[in-house]
């Protein structure tokens, strides 16, 4: 939890918020500002829980269970082909990339199921310019997933799992104008009875794969059936099937992959029989009457159905890629290299296992790139059946995507990483690269992923607060990070980690700002689990967890260490349980909380005011009691008042449930103050900060200052009212702080905006996982025009710093003349303000200034 807020700067600024063009009596143009409670799109996200934050000179430093950081990209992005780069500006898209091709022309045609961030309007097939823009003229909506797409002649080919596209009530398969994205004449004529997965083309003949057994023709108004088990192959420009059916049978998901070199036509799938001969998984087919060759390298898995997702042919070597542990009579696990002549044999000089799925193969010059759900790549990995466990030798890290030599199965680390994390409502699991497009100097890597080109950060990282980027600091924790506290050579960290900062160092450590090496401060911590709170102290840390010795004396979850020596210094309070939140007061008097049970010898629980006297009898400072009836998590100090946070439902007598301001000194409430958490049995606090005119509360609740708020909220320190800012997390929030005009959020969530008293965290809101920042400037959150020709502004003055704002308006971004509209005296609160533009004005620029 980040106790420790002593270096928060507060900064106001002017900001430049709005333009409006205005034509008559109608607007042209709509607003360019953010509500405050939309988060940054620049800041980058964790693939993991973030549990502690604190920040310092522009920077803020992260830690917790992650091991990735990476952009909001989405689920698609560019990479430049020669240094495999990412490039920035490919539209975001939320949701699964299954299928990409070019267009030809510098652009992309993109399929999948998906919805287009900037216009929602396009879903699961979209048509992307050369220069990044979304062409909102291609818009053929289909209703489900689309799997595979082709391009032949005047014809755009759409395989997939729809039942409507394009207006029009159309199943499985479709063939579409690729300029305007409408329905051409194969549409009506060929009827696929499943859903298509894969398509291959060579010179006018089109191989089509998938789920189906059935493809309906039209004899003049009659529809006739043609049996076709898992593939088919027929003309596009006359819409004819032709009579090649080697009736591929078994499995679920049929033909998933397709092939063709000379006169043979290799497919992957999860079939058991294929061209009239038992084939798993994998088959050779002759182009002529779709018959079995011999060739046969009988995919097999240790438990469950083989499959062969991916394809490709280089001279005399079959590339195959899927989810299988033996093929060509070798142990191969996901990827194999299998010779294209005699049975299959698996190459016995070539193996480059992967530990998840391939979905992908494309061949770049001597390499082949390779994409799937694997996060180690390269080595070999064994089955014992005995205990049903896997081992793998050697291989590289990748997380989806790699490049692998065809020469000798080497793994480069050439290219992005993938983040791991997927959209909740994709199902459980790792995300996966399902598709790579390459045209010229640039690819397109597509899956299920909502980052790519992120960089490898384990448990700690540093985001540059105005890029969104994580800087070169990279400490590399090996095991959880609990908490942090910022020190004037560094940074303290704490969690559960024996090594970090290149160094042996167990459960805490002192990490250097420039480098991220640690530094020689050593604390010795011999026995117990974590640590889980740290506060600085003059001269000395304090720490708090769960642990039993620590600085070279037995100390019982808490101890005071000297800051040279990283000795235990004399002070001894023994609570019985464990520490979760300290701060530091005057007179380094320190505040305890967690889940305790008894401290320095009395039974004064969850909540305790110490000294730091070493005389036992007199560590307690008794008269500080807060008669909580539930654990502490955090803590908060101000000039004012101290924040309790946890799962009490109690304090100072009062009903007060899971956050509360006392008075450091008496305990008592400093005044009436109700922040009013609740929801459904779901009313913890994790952590508080207050600022200004906010007291910002995160964790895990549904309401809080009398209105809905999802696990995080803005509360009046007077009133108790909730503000307007309401990001609506699907998870606990476990860490808030904020540096000048930014207010950075972590915890376990993965979506924001989720309003309302009952949102689905699967579907609501946006993709934004574990990490957050927002600008806490004032903003123009809404605006709207009356009958009368008035203009009415919804104002939100940022988290409330308690100066006045002065709405400005100039008919030029030049004029050093700004008009005040009206000086707003609000308090963290929206206030409502009209304006009237002047009569034939076209023209009409308003910004937000705070009153000196």
């Amino acid at each position: 939890m980040n106790t420790n807020n002593n270096h928060m700067i507060i900064t106001s600024s002017l900001r430049l918020l709005l333009a409006l063009l205005l034509a008559g009596a109608a607007l042209s143009q709509q607003a360019q500002a953010q509500p405050s409670s939309t988060p940054r799109d620049d800041f980058w996200r964790t693939d993991g829980a973030v549990n502690s934050i604190v920040s310092t000179n522009g920077v803020a430093y992260i830690g917790g269970d992650f091991n990735y950081v990476g952009p909001a990209s989405g689920a698609a992005g560019l990479l430049d082909s020669l240094g495999g780069d990412p490039i920035t500006g490919f539209p975001k898209l939320n949701g699964t990339v299954r299928t990409i091709i070019p267009d030809a022309s510098g652009g992309w045609y993109v399929g999948g199921n998906f919805v287009a961030a900037d216009n929602t309007h396009l879903q699961n097939l979209i048509h992307v310019r050369a220069d990044n823009t979304l062409d909102s003229a291609f818009k053929p909506n289909p209703d489900q997933a689309v799997r595979a797409l082709a391009l032949v002649g005047n014809s755009l080919l759409v395989g997939g799992e729809f039942f409507q596209i394009a207006d029009n009530q159309l199943s499985y398969f479709v063939t579409l104008n690729p300029s305007t994205g409408k329905t051409n004449i194969i549409a009506s004529q060929l009827r696929v009875s499943g859903v298509v997965s894969a398509f291959a083309v060579v010179g006018d003949t089109v191989y089509v794969g998938g789920q189906f057994n059935n493809i309906t023709t039209l004899n003049g108004n009659q529809r006739v059936n043609n049996p076709r088990t898992r593939l088919a192959a027929f003309k596009p420009a006359t819409a004819e099937l032709l009579a090649w059916n080697p009736a591929c049978s078994g499995g679920f998901e049929g033909v998933k992959a397709i092939v063709v070199s000379g006169s043979t036509i290799y497919v992957g799938g999860d079939f058991t029989s294929c061209g009239g001969k038992p084939r798993n998984g994998i088959a050779s087919l002759k182009d002529a009457d779709g018959t079995a060759n011999n060739w046969n390298p009988n995919a097999q898995i240790s438990n469950g159905t083989p499959n062969v997702n991916a394809l490709a042919v280089v001279g005399n070597v079959v590339y195959a890629g899927g989810d299988f542990t033996s093929i060509g009579a070798r142990s191969r696990t996901r990827l194999a290299a299998l010779q294209a002549g005699s049975f299959g044999q698996a190459d016995a000089n070539w193996q480059a296992d992967a530990n998840g799925e391939v979905n992908f193969i494309t061949v770049d010059g001597t390499d082949i790139l390779v994409g799937g759900k694997f996060t180690v790549i390269g080595g070999n990995i064994d089955f014992n059946p005995a205990n049903n466990q896997t081992t793998q030798t050697g291989g590289t890290n990748r997380r989806g995507f790699a490049r692998v030599a065809q020469a000798n199965a080497a793994v480069s680390n050439w290219g992005p990483q993938v983040s791991l994390l997927k959209p909740a409502q994709f199902g459980q699991g790792n995300a996966t690269s399902y598709a790579l497009g390459v045209q010229g100097d640039m690819m397109l890597l597509g899956g299920d992923f909502i980052s790519f080109g992120g960089v490898n950060r384990a448990h700690l990282a540093a985001i540059d607060l105005h890029t969104g980027v994580p800087t070169a600091w990279d400490p590399g924790a090996d095991q959880t990070v609990r908490a942090m506290a910022l020190a004037s050579s560094g940074v303290y960290v704490g969690g559960a980690f024996t090594n970090i900062g290149g160094a042996s160092h167990s459960r805490i450590a002192l990490l250097n700002y420039a480098t991220g090496q640690a530094d020689p401060w050593d604390a010795r911590f011999q026995t117990g689990q974590y640590i889980s709170a740290i506060a600085t102290g003059n001269k000395t840390v304090f720490v708090g967890g769960q642990f039993q010795k620590i600085g070279g004396q037995d100390r019982s979850s808490l101890a005071e260490l000297d800051a040279k020596t990283g000795d235990a210094t004399d002070w001894n309070p023994q609570p019985s349980g464990t520490v979760n939140a300290l701060v530091v007061g005057i007179s380094n008097n320190v505040y305890v909380g967690g889940q305790i049970f008894g401290i320095s010898g009395s039974s004064l629980q969850y909540l305790a005011l110490l000294t730091t006297n070493v005389i036992p009898a007199k560590q307690l400072i008794k008269a500080f009691d807060a008669k909580l009836d539930g654990q502490i998590r955090a803590l908060a100090l101000t000039s004012d008042a101290l924040y309790v946070a946890g799962d009490f439902t109690k304090a100072s007598g009062q009903d007060r449930v899971g956050v509360a301001a006392l008075d450091q000194f008496t305990s008592q409430e400093v005044n009436p103050w109700d922040a009013q958490i609740s929801g459904q049995g779901q009313r913890q606090v994790r952590a508080v900060l207050p600022v200004g005119q906010a007291v910002y509360v995160g964790g895990q609740f549904r309401a809080a200052g009398g209105e809905n708020r999802g696990r995080i909220a803005s509360i009046h320190p007077l009133f108790g009212a909730a503000s307007s800012w309401d990001p609506g997390a699907d998870g606990p929030v476990n860490a808030i702080a904020r540096e000048g005009n930014t207010l950075i959020i972590g915890g376990e969530f993965t979506r924001l905006g989720l309003h309302g008293t009952n949102p689905n965290p699967n579907t609501d809101g946006q993709p934004v996982p574990y990490l957050a920042a927002f600008d806490t400037r004032p903003a123009i959150s809404s605006f709207q025009k009356n009958a009368a020709g008035k203009y009415t502004f919804n104002i939100t003055d940022g988290d409330g710093l308690g100066s006045s704002l002065l709405l400005q308006t100039s008919p030029t971004l030049t004029n050093p003349n700004w008009q005040t509209v009206k000086t707003l005296d609000i308090l963290g609160l929206q206030d409502p303000v009209d304006d009237t533009p002047p009569a034939g004005t076209t023209t009409r620029f308003y910004r937000l200034q705070r009153q000196p």
